[in-house]
């Protein structure tokens, strides 16, 4: 399948130099060797540091191959802080042509990023603060993520799971070597996923570069609507919370106060907007199953009997109420439905674990019960300007200090009516009383008093 062509850009008149070792999604297996035990000592102090090694393989059109200095490095903003990977995310480059034969897997590759299993943990027990599942099921849940997403037409990177077999030479010494003594060579075999290099992928998008948090400004300028509902929409389904996009110059939900632009590349293109390309998706729900943070953020009771990751689709599918139009909304609802088939065969051809498939299951379910239904879809919420909780119908006992309810905000169904008030649950979908902000315990143990004119279904108008 050939890359997407934007209106205006030339066609291919060949395959992108990635197409043949990202064109299929069958697991393909490969030996890397490499002192990994100097790179991942080195990388504590010096996340730049680099080591050289040899990936071999059995590619399917040439046979045996093997491509010798091969530099191998780290990467990623977090997997090799302390308490996250025993074995952080890598990076392959491959400095010269020898060694790929022409028709071969990796031939016109330069390089190619590797999402590792990171460790050796259970499924139950996810790292310390950013809540990393740390084993080989992550990878191939990721690269299901990536097939998913290719499927639902959402612009992303190519990936395809591999079984490496890592082969530690050890480091030697002049003395040693002169001696003729034999590197150590201790092997471990895991899962894991070879993902596009960003330069490839702009090179199949027909970009010219990308826009980085400190040059993109903003969605509104920078995305066609389209492009942004779209992802949106997708990162909903996932239940990824690991990424962020300055929607409009003043959008300061979670981290776009601080970042424009997280695990989305903002891909140019000729006219000077961009596309939006979502990446990096090892915290999403669909791959770690659980979130940490989900009890101080959400309210489970606001939504009886559903899932973890209900409540997360939910919440941000909510969000996107505050981000489009009505009219967006509807073709972009239309557009996922449209493509539900191809998700689900995705799925039903996925090799994944057990509890991974039915984690992807729990999400792609929950995502099309709510957009397939308007009224799941356009649930009550808070509408007018300056609204502010109670924790009595009498308005005499403010729930959150003097904290305002945004707009968008959604609430249950009424638990209790008064006069003009009615009591009600709140679901924190625009992250005002998340951590490190000020907490509203009451929105997590009880029903806070509204006032009825507040809320409404109809929103966006």
């Amino acid at each position: 399948m050939l890359g997407i062509v934007w209106a205006g850009s030339a066609a291919w008149t060949q395959a992108p130099p990635a197409e043949k070792l990202f064109s299929s999604y069958a697991p393909l297996n490969v030996t890397l060797e490499a002192p990994f035990d100097d790179l991942r000592h080195q990388m504590l102090q010096d996340v730049t540091y680099s080591v050289t090694g040899t990936l071999s393989y059995t590619d399917p059109n040439v046979g045996e191959v093997q491509m010798n200095n091969v530099e191998v490095s780290g990467r990623g903003n977090t997997s090799f802080k302390a308490g996250q990977c025993e074995f952080p995310k890598l990076k392959l480059k491959f400095r010269a042509a020898k060694g790929r034969p022409p028709g071969s897997l990796f031939d016109g590759v330069t390089s190619v990023k590797i999402g590792t299993h990171c460790g050796n943990g259970p499924d139950d027990v996810l790292s310390a603060r950013w809540g990393r599942l740390q084993n080989e099921n992550s990878p191939i849940r990721e690269a299901f993520i990536y097939r998913l997403l290719e499927a639902l037409h959402v612009p992303t990177l190519k990936a395809r799971p591999v079984r490496i077999s890592y082969v530690d030479v050890g480091t030697m010494t002049t003395k040693a070597t002169a001696a003729g003594l034999a590197a150590s060579r201790k092997t471990l075999v895991r899962y894991a996923m070879f993902l596009e290099d960003d330069q490839q992928a702009e090179s199949r998008f027909g970009a010219s570069g990308q826009y980085t948090e400190h040059t993109f400004g903003s969605a509104d300028v920078r995305f066609a609507p389209a492009d942004s509902a779209r992802l949106a929409f997708a990162e909903a389904l996932i239940g990824n919370f690991d990424w962020c996009v300055r929607f409009f110059p003043t959008d300061t939900y979670r981290c776009d106060g601080r970042h424009a632009l997280w695990n989305v590349l903002a891909l140019k293109r000729p006219d000077g907007s961009a596309v939006p390309v979502p990446y990096d998706f090892d915290l999403a729900g669909m791959v770690t199953g659980h979130h940490r943070w989900f009890t101080i953020v959400f309210n489970p009771a606001f939504a009886p009997g559903a899932s973890e990751a209900a409540v997360k689709v939910l919440a941000q599918l909510q969000r996107t109420r505050t981000l489009f139009t009505r009219a967006q909304l509807e073709v972009t609802r239309a557009e996922f439905i449209r493509h539900k088939e191809e998700a689900y065969a995705v799925l039903a051809e996925a090799q994944l674990d057990d509890a991974g498939r039915r984690n992807a299951a729990a999400h792609l379910d929950a995502f099309y019960a709510v957009i397939e239904s308007d009224e799941r879809f356009y649930l009550p919420v808070v509408v007018a300007a300056n609204t502010r909780m109670y924790l009595d119908a009498r308005q005499k006992r403010r729930a959150c200090k003097d904290a305002v309810v945004p707009r968008g905000t959604p609430v249950s169904a009424p638990v209790e009516m008064r006069d003009s008030m009615q009591a009600v649950l709140i679901l924190d979908a625009l992250w005002q009383w998340a951590p490190p902000a000020d907490e509203c315990e009451a929105i997590f143990s009880r029903a806070v008093w509204l006032p009825t004119s507040s809320i409404s279904s109809h929103y966006p108008n």
